[in-house]
């Protein structure tokens, strides 16, 4: 966790800080890493021979699904759809292509469930079960349990103020709907705001509350103190920064991700780019400082309230072979544009 106070005082907030996921060591980061941790130890997969799963072709989710089956040793199969081009969407296609990952490629997201409507309406074979999108999934969301009971006990230690609200993407859901049980599990009043980077259909109160139910009834299954009865923290569902639709970077997340590399940190335009510009665009009119100036002497910011932005982006990837582009399906490779195909 790290204090922005330079950006706080700019919004006139009284506290702002950035919960960095994208500092978790293993597989580059990122809150994948929270659901894969819970997710891949359950007995299904662990047992599995392989997994197959679904993203876009520069899923951070894929990405780090392809360094665990390399380290776990595991087959992997992914279909993938195409989406925008970006240094990092193409980091990601780096990593998810130069590990040992078989690739299946469709041209839309559309295709991809036309083709294969298995893959999201149910759980695969024993020898190779899916892992859905983003993995979500309600043993998967324990990661992200964890990470709201992580945020009360740093709270409790005195490292940051108790935040009145949590700002981050709504991708599939998944850490949003954690995030909810587990700040209320901690006992903490803070409220979480999810800026949709998916359409409306993807992104519903009904999915929300669904997931939320699913995830306590695993808890309660489990006996987890408080879990019977919980009721989970206000989740706000915030529109409006999503474009032209998923993975469509938008003027705001492009100078989101700028401002937040003047802060220290990496950003990219699909989803916390996103998240960031609507935390940006939420400043009262009047309160935003310019850069440099202060408050004049005994004058209060408008707003004291304290706001954690949560950074789900991942951090540095590992350097890909120097033949990745070499095993792109060839409907991909000839998808891409001239000098980065193969």
């Amino acid at each position: 966790m790290v204090a922005l106070d330079e950006l706080a005082a700019e919004l006139g907030l009284g506290w702002l800080g950035v919960k960095r996921d994208d500092a978790i060591g293993k597989f580059g980061g990122s809150s994948k890493v929270r659901k894969l941790d819970y997710l891949l130890a359950s007995p299904r997969f662990e047992r599995a021979r392989g997994w197959v799963s679904v993203g876009a072709i520069g899923s951070g989710h894929l990405a780090c699904l392809a360094q665990a089956a390399t380290e776990l040793d595991k087959r992997l199969r992914v279909h993938v759809f195409n989406e925008p081009l970006s240094d990092g969407v193409m980091d990601n296609l780096a990593a998810i292509a130069g590990g040992s990952a078989e690739m299946r490629h469709h041209r839309s997201r559309t295709t991809m469930v036309l083709c294969n409507p298995a893959l999201f309406l149910g759980p695969g074979s024993a020898d190779c079960p899916v892992i859905p999108a983003g993995g979500t999934q309600r043993v998967a969301t324990l990661g992200t349990v964890r990470a709201g009971l992580e945020l009360a006990e740093q709270v409790r230690a005195g490292l940051l103020p108790e935040p009145s609200r949590v700002v981050l993407p709504w991708g599939t859901g998944g850490t949003v709907v954690g995030l909810s049980v587990g700040l209320a599990l901690g006992g903490l009043r803070t409220r979480v705001d999810a800026v949709a980077v998916v359409e409306r259909i993807l992104s519903t109160r009904s999915m929300l509350a669904s997931q939320q139910r699913a995830v306590i009834a695993l808890l309660e299954s489990a006996g987890v103190e408080g879990a019977r009865g919980l009721q989970p923290a206000a989740v706000t569902m915030l529109r409006g920064q999503l474009g032209r639709g998923y993975g469509h970077p938008t003027a705001a997340a492009l100078a989101a991700v700028e401002r937040a590399q003047v802060a220290g940190l990496k950003l990219e335009p699909v989803y916390t780019g996103k998240a960031l510009a609507l935390l940006l665009d939420q400043a009262p009119p009047g309160a935003k400082l310019a850069p440099g100036e202060e408050l004049a002497a005994g004058a209060k910011r408008p707003d004291n309230e304290a706001v954690l932005f949560w950074n789900t982006n991942r951090g540095a990837l590992p350097a890909p072979g120097h033949d990745w582009r070499k095993r792109l399906p060839g409907s991909l490779g000839r998808w891409l544009p001239v000098g980065q195909a193969v």
